[in-house]
């Protein structure tokens, strides 16, 4: 058993937007939060 990563994308007022789960760790993980952040913000 190993360790499992997840991002969750949480907006300002507490609502999960986005969940990640079993992220690893490379693979462009970053460049698909970015976009999701940059999708919310219009």
């Amino acid at each position: 058993m190993g360790t499992v990563r997840s991002t969750y994308l949480v907006d300002p007022e507490g609502v999960v937007r986005q969940v990640w789960p079993k992220v690893a760790k490379a693979g462009g993980h970053a460049d698909n939060v970015l976009a999701a952040l940059e999708e919310l913000a219009g």
